[in-house]
């Protein structure tokens, strides 16, 4: 696991506390009630193997496996099936890093804060 993607757990963590979503550790999600979510991750394997992601949904009696290969990918798949808001995602990440900066010499508030992406971008390496 990359420090980028250590925070973006981290950030995850912290808006699945405040929305009351029930953690059971990293591995098991559920919405808050009335339940109408549930996802199961096994974590990382090796670092070239793609780990299932069961997600189910209310009125189901089994769940659908997404295969991901990291935990960004996993966040990717969470904010496409509206479980995660959209600023967790890479893409949002990548149309803030579009403004050409803009938005970061502007002073917003409370509106700007509100729009930030919560995912950062992963360290350029030589």
């Amino acid at each position: 696991m990359t420090a980028v993607e250590r925070a973006l757990l981290l950030q995850v963590s912290r808006w699945a506390r405040a929305e009351g979503v029930r953690l059971d550790g990293a591995m098991r999600w559920t919405s808050p009630p009335p339940h109408r979510w549930g996802v199961d991750w096994w974590g990382e394997n090796e670092p070239d193997d793609a780990t299932p992601m069961v997600v189910w949904r209310k009125g189901t009696s089994t769940g659908k496996s997404y295969w991901v290969a990291s935990i960004a990918e996993a966040v990717d798949v969470l904010c496409a099936l509206g479980i995660l808001p959209a600023r967790f995602s890479t893409s949002y990440r990548a149309g803030w890093d579009a403004m050409s900066g803009y938005a970061e010499r502007a002073h917003y508030g409370a509106e700007f804060a509100a729009i930030r992406p919560a995912v950062q971008r992963e360290p350029v390496l030589p």
